[in-house]
């Protein structure tokens, strides 16, 4: 008998953490397509919202929550103090002094007068005087140019600073401020290995430093439409690798999930496979992973969308893995790219 009623316990202990992994996971998906359902300033559907932000996040979800009603007026700053070196704008809003007296508490990100967006990188508080920079391009990295200053002292005591006029970019996923150089541009590229070699190669780099964020930023723009955060179990992983309405084309889907899983620290290892004919084409291509979602020790799978093509570029077959390397489906296809099997 206490053998039965110890089996019974047992039992039924197995069925509530199954049910609690059940509502956890189900839980995990409403928030996982909840926080994707709020849709990013850098989505091509958004319509840039006219008003005043007061934080990076009404930046970010284009939702600012200030009215703008206001002129701008601009004055060019130079970077040396006689106004020479390189030059750029800034922006002013012309503000009455009563409209300042009610605002000027409040410290602000920046702005958007419905066609552009103006930043304001040291957030103060919105004044007459206070300077914004016009965002050049809005992406996973939105680019803007500012001014560097370094701060010196001289053997004799006295300190004295200089300024340089550089590119910089916005994180679109943390908010963070980067200034733009040779080598923080190659940390960026380094999700892109193509990019990135290309970028080494360049004799004038320092003058392609603008060009080749935003064609990161445009290549890899799904890192911040979709990122809510790392993968840390075998369940979210399943859902990143799963195609979407985005993968427009299998290099579409490659670049998207390869991007994303290589910065997660969850895998101890993320690399392409690829295979191609004597002629240069592509054979075979498919992304392998090393974790330990299921193990104690981190195993190497193959995961997501596995492609192989004939000769002439058609597809030849799809084989599907979860993200613990199982196989869930295939589909073969002749040469002209129909479906046999």
């Amino acid at each position: 008998m206490c053998m039965e009623n110890g089996y019974f316990w047992k039992q039924s202990l197995l069925q509530i953490f199954g049910i609690m992994k059940n509502l956890l996971l189900l839980l995990s998906l409403c928030l996982y397509f909840s926080g994707n359902s709020q849709k990013l300033i850098i989505d091509d559907s958004v319509t840039l919202q006219k008003g005043i932000y007061k934080n990076f996040d009404e930046f970010k979800f284009n939702s600012p929550s200030i009215p703008f009603t206001y002129e701008l007026t601009t004055i060019t700053k130079y970077e040396g103090t006689f106004q020479t070196g390189n030059s750029m704008l800034v922006y002013k809003i012309n503000i009455s002094e009563d409209e300042e007296k009610n605002l000027k508490k409040i410290r602000v990100f920046g702005f958007c007068d419905g066609e552009n967006v103006y930043f304001n990188e040291y957030n103060k508080k919105l004044q007459s005087n206070t300077e914004f920079n016009k965002i050049q391009f809005i992406g996973l990295y939105s680019y803007f140019e500012g001014f560097l200053i370094r701060i010196y002292t001289s053997s004799n005591g006295m300190t004295y600073s200089t300024k340089t006029l550089i590119g910089k970019a916005i994180n679109i996923n943390s908010g963070e401020i980067i200034d733009l150089t040779k080598s923080s541009l190659k940390s960026i590229l380094e999700n892109d290995e193509e990019l990135l070699n290309r970028f080494k190669e360049e004799d004038d780099k320092k003058d392609k430093i603008r060009e080749y964020i935003i064609e990161y930023s445009k290549r890899h723009k799904l890192d911040g439409i979709y990122y809510r955060g790392p993968i840390t179990n075998e369940d979210m992983g399943n859902i990143i690798i799963t195609r979407n309405e985005c993968d427009t084309t299998d290099q579409a889907y490659i670049d998207r999930v390869y991007g994303k899983l290589k910065i997660n620290p969850a895998f101890a290892e993320v690399r392409l496979h690829e295979e191609y004919y004597k002629d240069g084409q592509l054979k075979t291509i498919g992304i392998i992973t090393k974790h330990d979602f299921i193990s104690f020790e981190p195993i190497t799978y193959r995961v997501g969308v596995w492609m192989s093509y004939y000769e002439n570029g058609k597809p030849k077959e799809e084989i599907i893995y979860n993200i613990t390397g199982s196989k869930l489906s295939s589909r073969k296809f002749d040469n002209e790219g129909n479906i046999t099997k």
